[in-house]
């Protein structure tokens, strides 16, 4: 296979513009801009219904634009019907054709651009080899496994050398341990061809383990884009904060800002000190909510005296030991239980899990300015 560009190049190669997609009443795509690089491995990410497939369907061309535009090295695919456009899908259930064998699935496309027969041997074996598949050339699909009918179905479409590669949760079908292996090739393929890759999922770990950047979609709309760090440890908004794992959403309320952090008082709770994200105003005396994930708070058995901790005191409902780590459900910061994770480490010398159980009295720990600041009324 062709080499194309290194991953992640900066270079734009596909810009979705104020692109619409109605049904009826609904908008399954409501005005989405999009800029997606050349060589990246882009995930959409968003729970049913949140408009990524009919997005990527659009791209693909098997559904009309009803306003926008959708440009590829800035040319305009709106006048382009499926079959030209140079782009290749990669579906849920792979659509093998059940008749033909590994080698004639795989050239089925060539043979459709009537490419001479040197060229196609040439060309399948390549790909073939690129998914570790040599030697399945005479075998049907009924003979393969799950993993293998993956492989098929990507190298069928990585033989036409797409400029963009359209993935419709290529993964979903497989099972979990199977799943969880293929992401990893997946990645490595992708690395290997430098083909750019269009991802759906509505699997966060699936698009946190794979993507140098991810679009989080909701109804309709993509709500933030960064990479998976970003949108995992700085969400821009309370959807994105609970969709993309764990999250505790504190009450709290805004008494000053200097410096571009904000002295917030936590409703039943201490005071903190958290930065203010670009992404959101705030002002005195609004109303805010405190983010903290289950990974960063710890227990301990007496308030910590060294600086730069925050603590407040709690009492442990829950306890579950869950193998590499423990989790524990405690109330008394804020209204509603707050979830915490901890290895069999503990946290800065903190080793609670021998001791603690439900009932007992603790001190919820955690670094001070630690969270993320979001406005009340997002979600």
């Amino acid at each position: 296979m062709d080499h194309v560009a290194p991953q992640g190049t900066g270079a734009a190669i596909l810009r979705v513009e104020s692109t619409t997609r109605r049904f009826g009443r609904i908008v399954a795509v409501d005005h989405v801009d999009l800029e997606i690089h050349r060589g990246e491995f882009f995930s959409l990410l968003g729970p049913s219904g949140c408009g990524k497939t009919t997005l990527l369907r659009l791209i693909a061309g098997f559904e009309p634009l009803d306003t926008g535009r959708i440009l590829l090295d800035g040319v305009d695919l709106g006048p382009l019907p499926p079959h030209r456009r140079p782009v290749n899908t990669v579906f849920q259930h792979y659509a093998l054709f059940p008749h033909l064998s590994v080698f004639e699935n795989v050239a089925f496309g060539l043979r459709r651009r009537k490419t001479p027969d040197p060229e196609v041997r040439t060309r399948v074996a390549e790909v073939l080899a690129l998914v570790r598949l040599h030697g399945f050339e005479g075998r049907m699909p009924a003979q393969l496994s799950g993993g293998q009918r993956q492989r098929v179905a990507l190298a069928r479409a990585l033989v036409l050398k797409p400029r963009i590669l359209l993935l419709d949760e290529p993964l979903g079908a497989l099972d979990h341990q199977l799943r969880v292996r293929m992401q990893v090739e997946l990645k490595a393929l992708q690395r290997v061809c430098g083909i750019t890759f269009l991802f759906v999922t509505h699997d966060q770990n699936e698009a946190l383990a794979m993507s140098d950047r991810i679009a989080v979609l909701s109804e309709g709309r993509v709500v933030q884009v960064g990479t998976g760090e970003d949108i995992y440890e700085r969400p821009r908004t309370e959807f994105v904060a609970r969709f993309m794992g764990a999250s505790n959403l504190l009450a709290a309320r805004v008494h000053d800002i200097v410096d571009g952090r904000a002295r917030v008082a936590i409703r039943q709770g201490p005071e903190c000190e958290i930065p203010v994200p670009e992404a959101i105003r705030v002002d005195l005396d609004q109303d805010v909510r405190v983010m903290l994930r289950p990974e960063w708070l710890a227990l301990s058995l007496e308030a910590p005296r060294e600086p730069g901790w925050a603590s407040w005191p709690v009492r442990v409902e829950e306890r579950h030991f869950l193998g590499a780590f423990t989790s524990f459900s405690v109330s008394g910061l804020g209204e509603d239980v707050v979830e915490l994770n901890m290895n069999s480490n503990g946290h800065d010398g903190h080793d609670p899990l021998d001791t603690v159980r439900p009932g007992d009295p603790a001190f919820l720990v955690w670094r001070s300015g630690l969270g993320v600041l979001l406005a009340a009324d997002d979600g």
